[in-house]
């Protein structure tokens, strides 16, 4: 999602930055072709063009919601739909970031009840923050009903998970499929997981590497991962380290904990990369400032040994230590020997 600064992308702005429960809308950014989404921003273009308050709240919320909402409020009540439209959903963003939830509530409804399916979307995840699950299966349901591709990768979500309704893996199947069908950013890569694990589908590898080929392109970093442990493992595709290698790279650069272990493990093995002790060790600290155990382990046995590091028993313990506050079994096993 890019992040502008123009205002008639102001609302995407908010969207990105400042509400944190947009954040978990995988398909909401800029470059979407979404049709209700590329119908909200020319009705922001409008708003912006035809109302003194909406650029007045525009200019005003970058500094604090706070002083912005006067502005949104005063627009909410205008009888130009569009200027109506966009000042509700901002009002309801900012009273959502100073976490004034009935507020927010009480304008995401005005819309939400009139059939707004951008607000029905938004509702849904504003439910879905506050952990109302029942709430916000219902919003996205209207709205995925009324062919929001977003509200169907979000519904689909809620049934893969059993959040809000019994989990029902082939239900999640059918909406992340409708939502890919649209071309939404978030479903190739759930579509793809489904069928890597065989949830709600028989497990198949090919198609599984399909789908996540088309959301690593976009670059989403869990697909990107997952494309690269089919190659890495021969998964659905011929087994291919340097290709493996690649989307491990792609992925880690966006900070997925996993690529960053996996890739430190093909510099450590040369495997689909020139073999680099040095590169090895950058990509498994990476991955172990982030908690993750396998590096950890990997490496407290690189400071050890003096591999890709100069060798310094103090680091390799002071990682051990933090392994074994994570109840890691190798750790009591390297303290005893050490």
């Amino acid at each position: 999602m890019n992040i502008k600064t123009t205002i008639n992308v102001l609302l995407r702005v908010v969207l990105v930055t400042t509400m944190t429960f947009v954040m978990s809308i995988q398909t909401a950014g800029a470059q979407s072709q979404d049709p209700v989404e590329e119908g909200f921003l020319r009705d922001q273009k409008k708003a912006h063009e035809e109302n003194e308050d909406i650029r007045k709240g525009g200019h005003l919320i970058g500094m604090a919601p706070k002083v912005a909402i006067p502005h949104f409020e005063k627009a909410a009540s205008s009888s130009n739909p569009a200027v109506r439209r966009v000042a509700i959903i901002s009002a309801a963003l900012c009273y959502d970031d100073m976490k004034d939830y009935q507020k927010a509530e009480q304008y995401f409804l005005k819309l939400a009840q009139q059939g707004d399916v951008y607000a029905q979307k938004l509702l849904g995840l504003f439910y879905e923050k506050q952990k109302d699950y029942q709430k916000a299966v219902k919003w996205f349901t209207k709205a995925a009903e009324k062919g929001y591709a977003s509200a169907q990768n979000s519904l689909g979500n809620s049934y893969y998970k059993g959040e809000g309704v019994p989990k029902d893996y082939k239900k999640a199947v059918q909406w992340f499929s409708k939502a890919a069908e649209q071309g939404n950013d978030g479903a190739p890569y759930n579509l793809g997981l489904c069928y890597y694990k065989g949830k709600g589908v028989q497990k198949d590898y090919k198609k599984a590497v399909q789908w996540f080929t088309k959301a690593s392109e976009k670059g989403d970093a869990k697909a990107q991962l997952h494309l690269g442990e089919c190659y890495y493992f021969g998964r659905g595709v011929a087994e291919d380290y340097q290709k493996a290698a690649q989307w491990y790279t792609k992925s880690a650069e966006q900070g997925i904990a996993e690529a960053q272990y996996q890739l430190a493990s093909c510099y450590d093995m040369g495997e689909g990369v020139p073999e680099d002790a040095k590169m090895a060790v950058k990509w498994y600290t990476k991955a172990a400032e982030k908690g993750h155990k396998d590096a950890m382990y990997s490496l407290a046995v690189c400071y050890e040994k003096g591999t890709g590091v100069p060798k310094d028993m103090q680091k390799a313990r002071e990682w051990i230590n933090k392994l074994s506050a994570k109840g890691d079994g190798r750790a009591k096993i390297w303290l005893e020997k050490h």
